[in-house]
């Protein structure tokens, strides 16, 4: 399953975290498809930032860092 990261194009601020792209695509409503597409190209044209991690966020209080990630 492929973790991602939603950040602010302008800035580079994360904006979300989620388990996969289904769930990213789900609590976006956006198509898991097209950010599947947005994390593997440069190109991609969206007002957001899609990448893959390997790593867990927590957020709190508008702050993101990473976190152990649990039941993996």
């Amino acid at each position: 399953m492929n973790k991602v990261l939603k950040k602010d194009k302008l800035t580079g601020k994360i904006l979300g975290w989620y388990k996969s792209i289904y769930d990213a695509g789900l609590k976006n409503n956006v198509d898991a498809s097209e950010i599947k597409l947005a994390c593997e190209s440069d190109d991609f044209d969206s007002n957001f930032s899609w990448e893959y991690t390997n790593e867990c966020y927590c957020c709190k209080w508008g702050k993101w860092w990473v976190t152990e990630c649990e039941n993996e």
